[in-house]
């Protein structure tokens, strides 16, 4: 009784740790002019990413999605010139890879000649895929994550079926 307790206990500490989704390699570029911003938001991104055991920041592999985040302070603004704008866009190319990988051998094309032929399209990073736009009063680190945080969930949400 006493070892099923332990491998019962044994389970419950571990099932929160264990990841039963598929891991995406995605890479992730934060567009801001101010600096310290621009930092402030990846630090915030690279956090929210690494709760979520689906994303591989390994830069060794193609990524299934890319995400740019840009920020933008309102200066110009005649109400708040303290408010931050955000943008976020999903970037996948998974459909151009498949079709090189699909039928660059089974048509009689040479890998390397497909390659040239979609090469423009592989080197732009792929197509648009999602669009999302915020706003905050101030950039503070709580209206931050809050954001951040929204972003990445729908990112994770909707990755899947980038890649098919």
């Amino acid at each position: 009784m006493k070892i099923i307790g332990c491998i019962i206990l044994l389970f419950v500490l571990l099932l929160p740790r264990i990841s039963f989704a598929e891991s995406y390699p995605v890479e992730f570029l934060v567009i801001c002019e101010d600096k310290e911003a621009k930092e402030l938001i990846e630090k915030q991104v690279t956090a929210t990413l690494s709760k979520y055991n689906q994303f591989d920041l390994n830069k060794d592999e193609f990524p299934v999605a890319v995400f740019y985040i840009m920020a933008n302070q309102d200066i110009d603004s005649a109400v708040n010139t303290n408010g931050w704008t955000f943008a976020i866009a999903h970037i996948t190319n998974q459909k151009v890879i498949s079709l090189v990988n699909e039928f660059g051998v089974h048509e009689g094309l040479e890998f390397e000649n497909m390659y040239r032929l979609l090469a423009g399209l592989i080197e732009e990073r792929g197509f648009l895929k999602h669009l999302n736009i915020a706003h905050t009063d101030s950039l503070t680190k709580t209206s931050l994550k809050e954001i951040i945080d929204q972003f990445i969930l729908d990112f994770a949400e909707r990755i899947a079926t980038y890649k098919s």
